[in-house]
């Protein structure tokens, strides 16, 4: 089904893959991660256990190339698979089947293999490895970039409704503390699964999924949002911009808006934290409750609560 890509970035130490087709939830199949470990994506005629099987042999220090050849020896329909694989070292593999659906085919390189079935047009997959070479930034935004250029080139056939997109570390560390098992659960990992423009709701989500990433580093910042305020200054501003962009970003959720009144009233700026505080409310009334919750937990005192909560 359709086209996908993985790929590792040695420098920023991840992995990855991104995926789009005309098939519902289309990610749920095709793509397979583990952080320490690898990449696959299965499709055309897809078989979920080159995914699971896959990893368990990247995790066994089998290269890429090597486990994709034991894993299509033993499939009898191997002529109807289409699969890509990456580990952490070497080089990465892809293989499609001589009965995948046309136009179908692959283009791989050391650290990038894209492929597509089902596709308007042949050379698909060379367009979407001069994308990703092309393309500066994160490995995410180098992916969609590639996705973006096989959709613009005829992409699927069928048209579009699904996509994916993941990213792990190349470093896998034990889970042995809090900090450790999140470290090893995927760096992003969204999909789209019923969309009219899936690839442009999958950058949505990215910069959404990037936000409150932030936005969870602020909330567990020490000095900032728990306990007395003791961060420094600079802290404070970036914490105060990084919440004003959210604010842009998600329209009529009132997440951002709410923090940042709770972070202007630590700071002792409560008519500029009324505003926003009035301005969340109003959006979602039980607000106000919440923010009285929050002297429970140490982030707002009884008088600063009281204070969000006077209307001017």
């Amino acid at each position: 089904m359709t086209y996908a890509i993985v790929a590792r970035d040695p420098v920023a130490g991840e992995i990855g893959a991104a995926v789009q087709s005309h098939f519902f939830n289309a990610a749920a199949v095709v793509l397979w991660s583990e952080a320490g470990t690898g990449v696959v994506a299965t499709m055309a005629m897809a078989e979920i256990a080159y995914g699971r099987l896959g990893l368990d042999l990247l995790r066994q220090g089998v290269s890429a190339e090597s486990a994709l050849e034991q894993l299509l020896r033993r499939d009898p329909l191997a002529a109807i698979r289409q699969v890509a694989m990456i580990g952490i070292h070497g080089r990465c593999a892809g293989y499609t089947g001589k009965a995948c659906i046309p136009a179908a085919g692959q283009c791989a390189e050391e650290n990038v293999v894209a492929l597509g079935n089902m596709l308007t047009r042949d050379g698909t997959w060379d367009q979407m490895v001069e994308a990703f070479h092309d393309t500066k930034g994160t490995l995410a935004a180098r992916l969609l970039a590639a996705m973006r250029a096989a959709e613009a080139f005829g992409g699927d056939i069928r048209g579009v409704q699904s996509a994916g997109l993941v990213v792990v570390s190349a470093k896998a560390e034990a889970h042995t503390t809090e900090q450790s098992a999140f470290a090893s659960a995927p760096r992003i990992d969204l999909r789209v699964e019923d969309h009219a423009a899936p690839l442009a709701e999958l950058q949505r989500l990215l910069e959404l999924d990037s936000f409150y990433k932030d936005l969870l580093g602020l909330l567990k910042m020490p000095g900032l949002f728990a306990g007395t305020i003791d961060a420094a200054e600079p802290q404070r501003q970036a914490a105060i911009a990084t919440l004003a962009h959210g604010q842009r970003l998600l329209g009529e959720n009132q997440e951002a808006t709410f923090w940042l009144a709770v972070l202007l009233a630590r700071m002792g700026e409560m008519s500029d934290a009324r505003l926003q505080f009035a301005a969340a409310v109003r959006v979602h009334p039980p607000l106000r409750e919440m923010a009285s919750r929050l002297v429970g937990a140490g982030m707002l005192t009884t008088a600063q609560s009281v204070a969000l909560a006077t209307e001017r």
